[in-house]
Parts: C-alpha cells; sequence; structure tokens
C-alpha cells in the first residue's frame, strides 16, 4: 500500500497551492483530483484576486492596508464571519498575488467600483484558468503527484496518519497528513438543499457555474471524521431571468427592477452581490425586470452592461428570441404587463411614471441611480422577466478550520493531521463586496494548508 507524506484532495487553486508550499518544505505530496483535468473550479472563474497593499495599487497610486481591508470586509458582513479568518485572509492576500505573478501570472488592477472605493480587485491575464496552468505547472516541476479521475470515496484514520480509498478500483492510500481541498457543493442537488436553501427553493431553476465535481466531497467525508460545519445557508447566488444558463454576474443596469407589489426596489446599477441580497428579501425571493421596446432595440448583441462585459440575455436578439418562447413576458400597455406578470397594476403604473419623469428630469430622487444608465419605459410593447437570485456561484457553507488551516472538531479542537482550505470551508467568505474574495481564499489558506501538513508530516 503505497504512502505519502501529505495527500491532497483536489487540484484547485486551494489544493494546486497546498501541494507547492508543501513540496517547498521537502514532503512528498499526491493530490487526488476527481476529474479528468486538472484545474477545479478556480480554471473555470475569472480570476480576480483580492488584496490590499499590492505592487499593483502601489504602481496606480493606490494607498491601502490589510488593516483597512480587513475593517472593510467585517463591515461588509456584518461581522458574520470568523474575525482570525477574516484576518488571515486580508493579511495574507497580497502575499498571495506577489506569489502568484513570480511565478507568472500576470495582473491588472481593476478600477474601484461602487461596491469597493479603494481598488483592490487584481484581474489575471488568461484568466482562472491561467491562475490554475501556471500553479499545475510549479507544483509537478517541484515534484508533486497528480491523479486525475481518482475521487476519494472514504477516508479512516491510522495510527499514523489516514488510509484513504480513492478511483474506480478503490486504490489504498496511506498519508500522514491531509488536506481537503475538493471545492463547494454547487453541483450537488442534495446539499444545496439542505445547506444552501435561499439558493436551492427555485427548483430546477437553481444550477452552478461550479465545476460539476463539486458536490460536497469534502463536507460529507470531513464530517465523518468528527469536523465541525459552518456557513450554513451562506453563498452567492446571482440573479437570472433563467432564459437560458448562461452565466452572466449582472444584468445592465438600464434595466428597471421592481418587486411584486410593483415598486422599484434598487439601484439597479448596485453591486451584483447585494442585488442578490436585495433581492431575496423581496415578496417570493424574486424581482421583475422591466424593459420597453426602444430599450430592446438599443441594446446590440455586442454592447457591454455597466460591468462591461457583454449580455447574452439581455440583448434585443436574445430577447425577441425569448419573447417568442413564452419565456419573457410581452404586453401592449403596462397594465396589461402587470397582470401578466401578476404584478401590483396601479403601483407599476405609478412606479414607471415615476421613474420616466425621473429620466425627464436627469435624475433618479428615488434612489439616485447614474443617469447614464435610465432609460425611461414608455415605447410599447413592453416586457417583463421574473430574475431569480438562482445562478450559483459560490458557496460558504463547509468545513470549520482556523487560521491555519487545521480542521475544526465540533468541540472547536483542531483534528490532529487533517486541512482543509477554498470553498470546502466555511466561515471565511460570505457577503461579497467587489470580486475576487474566493480565488484570495483559495491560495491564502491553500498555502497555509499546504505548510502545515508538510510540518505535521514530519517532512
Amino acid at each position: 500500500m503505497p504512502g505519502v507524506d501529505v495527500a491532497i484532495i483536489g487540484s484547485g487553486g486551494a489544493g494546486l497551492s497546498a501541494a507547492i508550499e508543501a513540496r517547498h518544505r521537502g514532503a512528498s505530496v499526491l493530490v487526488l483530483e476527481a476529474a479528468d483535468a486538472v484545474g477545479g473550479s478556480t480554471a473555470l472563474s475569472g480570476g480576480v484576486l483580492m488584496a490590499a497593499g499590492t505592487s499593483l495599487q502601489r504602481a496606480a497610486g493606490v494607498e491601502d492596508s490589510a488593516t483597512a481591508f480587513y475593517d472593510r470586509y467585517l463591515a461588509l458582513n456584518r461581522w458574520s464571519v470568523e474575525p482570525a479568518l477574516a484576518r488571515a485572509l486580508c493579511e495574507g492576500a497580497a502575499e498571495a498575488l506577489e506569489w502568484l505573478i513570480e511565478l507568472g501570472v500576470q495582473f491588472e488592477l481593476i478600477p474601484a467600483n461602487s461596491a469597493e472605493a479603494t481598488p483592490r480587485s487584481h484581474m489575471a491575464d488568461g484568466a482562472g484558468a491561467r491562475i490554475a496552468r501556471v500553479l499545475e505547472l510549479e507544483a509537478r516541476r517541484l515534484g508533486a503527484r497528480i491523479l486525475t479521475g481518482s475521487r476519494v470515496t472514504a477516508i479512516e484514520p491510522t495510527g499514523s496518519g489516514w488510509s484513504l480509498s480513492h478511483g474506480a478500483a478503490d486504490a489504498r492510500l496511506e498519508a500522514r497528513t491531509l488536506v481537503v481541498a475538493s471545492g463547494g457543493i454547487g453541483a450537488s442537488r442534495e446539499l444545496l438543499d439542505k445547506y444552501y436553501p435561499d439558493a436551492a427553493v427555485h427548483g430546477d431553476r437553481t444550477w452552478s457555474v461550479s465545476a460539476p465535481t463539486c458536490v460536497g466531497d469534502g463536507l460529507l467525508l470531513g464530517t465523518e471524521l468528527g469536523a465541525a460545519i459552518t456557513g450554513e445557508n451562506q453563498g452567492l447566488a446571482l440573479i437570472t431571468p433563467c432564459f437560458d444558463r448562461n452565466f452572466e454576474v449582472v444584468p445592465p443596469a438600464w434595466l428597471v427592477l421592481v418587486n411584486r407589489e410593483g415598486r422599484r426596489y434598487v439601484d439597479e446599477k448596485m453591486p451584483y452581490s447585494m442585488l442578490t441580497e436585495t433581492t431575496q428579501a423581496q415578496t417570493g425571493g424574486t424581482g421583475f425586470a422591466i424593459l420597453d421596446e426602444a430599450s430592446r432595440l438599443a441594446w446590440s448583441p455586442t454592447d457591454l452592461t455597466h460591468q462591461d462585459v457583454v449580455s447574452m440575455d439581455w440583448n434585443r436578439d436574445s430577447l425577441a428570441a425569448n419573447a417568442r418562447d413564452g419565456k419573457l413576458i410581452v404586453a401592449d400597455s403596462v397594465r396589461e404587463l402587470g397582470e401578466r406578470a401578476e404584478v401590483d397594476v396601479a403601483a407599476l403604473e405609478q412606479t414607471l411614471a415615476e421613474y420616466n419623469a425621473a429620466c425627464a428630469a436627469g435624475r433618479d430622487s428615488r434612489f439616485f441611480k447614474d443617469p447614464a444608465w435610465m432609460r425611461p419605459v414608455s415605447t410599447p410593447p413592453f416586457y417583463a422577466a421574473e430574475v431569480r437570485p438562482c445562478l450559483v456561484a459560490l458557496t460558504c457553507c463547509g468545513l470549520r478550520i482556523d487560521a491555519d488551516a487545521r480542521v475544526l472538531d465540533t468541540c472547536g479542537a483542531p483534528i490532529p493531521g487533517l486541512f482543509a482550505a477554498g470553498e470546502t470551508t466555511g466561515g471565511v467568505l460570505r457577503q461579497y463586496g467587489g470580486s475576487g474574495n474566493s480565488i484570495s481564499n483559495a491560495v491564502v489558506f491553500g498555502r497555509r494548508a499546504g505548510r502545515g501538513a508538510a510540518t505535521s508530516s514530519g517532512a
């Protein structure tokens, strides 16, 4: 029965970062990946890393610090994350970014937005696929072995570490220490129902952009070993009209969003994470995106949204197709639109009358949306699409860890020789401000897990 110093479950950003750090400390490392390819959800991501006090910020004349990042992070999350983990994330993110730059990943500092007045989001050239590839090459160069198609099906403690069953043939592996970095629960309907009901409540419309192998292996295996779980019903479920399974972070700000009571409930240019939370708070946990024919015709398939991306759902061709297919409600009057959408008709008429007046005045006195994104809703036909926060981009429920990435049991004590990092864990992530929390989490705690596992293995 083969043995290694450190076994790592998962080859995303967290697992590969752990592998590199463990090899730097002389540990023998085997990475077990359930998929047929390396990279996990990191490889599918936009490749944005959030950090404060970075070389890119300094080059842009931005003064920032880990302390300022931490204060903002806790305030944004209303202290609902574990402060020790938030501190570790904020203090380690800049170092993680510089480390990736040294390995060969190039980043660009994203300008500030309404979510983060201080620009902290750094986008990788080549997105998440580039980050994953660079980490894979470095891990292999250092001698880490990576086995794909090797899902871990069972873990048992031994007197000297762990015994793992993996792969279709249930091969056995002995490891002195173990790092669990198998991703979140987005691809498991059963676990979403149990641990993220706010997203799962939308039934078959709920879907995830995470890797298909993110079915909660780490959470299930960890709890069998006595690990505590934290972060229940927390994650990031983006709003979508459910036309098709298109990954869009946010709808364009020229839409008008109303609730079932027929009232606007947001500045439509609101940061996407807050837009999700605000929509969830409405009756039924949904909203309606309203537009008219003039707005539909004005938006070509190549136009950029306020997040500088092309919208696959909200362009004239897509909207026309979805109207024909019955996925988009169409009416010749606002009253008829409200009736078909089952929205309070009188309130909707009043809301749109006020909005049109605000467009004419060039000032949104209700939510103060940027006038550049205000378009009247006055030219028939009129359209409405129910939007639901059901596109799962991130799950935040997972194994509870400490700041050294050690997995904690239900009493709060570290489980000897067991570490975890990335989306497998809870307590680190909750509310998204700008972009990049998830990649920062994976790399920061993946590196810590790798160091700790190597040291605990006696390598």
